[in-house]
């Protein structure tokens, strides 16, 4: 059993069937939807983060300092990082988050 802190910035069905899944395979989620500013350091402490990532990530948006922030917290604690969305956001993220090859 995993512990893991499933974040996201927007409402989505997807999510919350991940969720849900998550927990019948017997895993404790921790669902955070205001985003990566609704991280608390208390999320640390879990063994994962699954980010459902924005549809929009730019160098100039706020969510991609929130997600450089995220990813250098994530990378202190010894944490894993999965991310999941659309593969453009993954492409996207790459290209504006350098922290994340390094997570």
């Amino acid at each position: 059993m995993s512990k893991i802190v499933l974040v996201t910035n927007q409402f989505s069905v997807v999510v919350k069937g991940l969720e849900k899944k998550l927990k019948t395979l017997q895993h404790e989620v921790t669902l955070v939807e205001s985003g990566f500013l609704g991280i608390s350091e208390d999320n640390f402490r879990n063994d994962v983060f699954l980010i459902y990532l924005p549809d929009t990530l730019s160098v100039d948006s706020p969510k991609f300092k929130e997600l450089n922030m995220l990813c250098e917290k994530i990378r202190n604690n010894t944490c894993g990082l999965i991310l999941i969305g659309a593969a453009s956001n993954h492409d996207q993220a790459l290209k504006t988050a350098p922290l994340l090859r390094g997570v």
